[in-house]
């Protein structure tokens, strides 16, 4: 099923929204982005320049913007990013988006000291382009953070079966054969001339919504 941006247009605030359909993200986002900014200012601490790939509603984009990194968004349906940065209150500067395909960046080559893509690569349908893009765009000993569901019965049984059926994503959110197991990432990682240093697993352990 190809991607349908004018369906991730429709979210709209849902992106935001802490007790709908947008709470399992929210949830989730302080603890990979507490991992991005402090692995990139252990190992490239002069780092500042930062492309979102695939930000969608801004969630990771802020709050990398909020840890004082320069962030640059791209992705092809920007609405809600946008609405939500324009009714930012407070002074931290927030990102920069562009709208644009991810495997056909608008961005010179080595232009970014690190590149996050978060949830995105299983709805693309050319994973090995996408890769390649984030590759030539990022510095030198750079740095590429991606986050992807791990394809396992429970990533089928909790993301898929669970999360749609309880609300927690919409449905038909995800496709379980476009996720890729860490060896499958790894293989069409060095296709693209990188190298991966570290992989981990997380879980997001969420009660039921109590019925009404």
């Amino acid at each position: 099923m190809p991607t349908d941006n004018r369906w991730y247009d429709r979210l709209d605030d849902e992106w935001w929204d802490q007790r709908g359909r947008g709470a399992a993200l929210d949830e989730l986002n302080p603890l990979r982005v507490r991992y991005f900014v402090e692995r990139l200012r252990r190992e490239q601490p002069s780092a500042t320049r930062v492309l979102d790939l695939g930000c969608g509603g801004g969630l990771v984009a802020e709050a990398l913007a909020s840890a004082g990194l320069e962030v640059v968004g791209i992705d092809a349906s920007l609405r809600a990013a946008r609405d939500h940065a324009r009714q930012r209150l407070h002074a931290t500067p927030a990102p920069a988006y562009c709208g644009g395909d991810g495997t056909r960046l608008p961005f010179a080559g080595g232009m970014f000291d690190a590149v996050i893509c978060s949830e995105v690569i299983e709805h693309i349908d050319d994973p090995d382009a996408l890769l390649a893009e984030a590759a030539r765009v990022l510095a030198p000993d750079g740095l590429l953070f991606f986050s992807t569901p791990n394809r396992t019965s429970f990533s089928r049984l909790g993301l898929i079966w669970g999360a749609e059926l309880l609300g927690w994503v919409p449905r038909h959110m995800h496709e379980y054969s476009r996720f890729l197991t860490p060896s499958e990432f790894a293989a069409r990682a060095a296709l693209a001339g990188l190298d991966v240093r570290k992989t981990f697993g997380v879980a997001l352990n969420r009660p039921a919504p109590l019925a009404a």
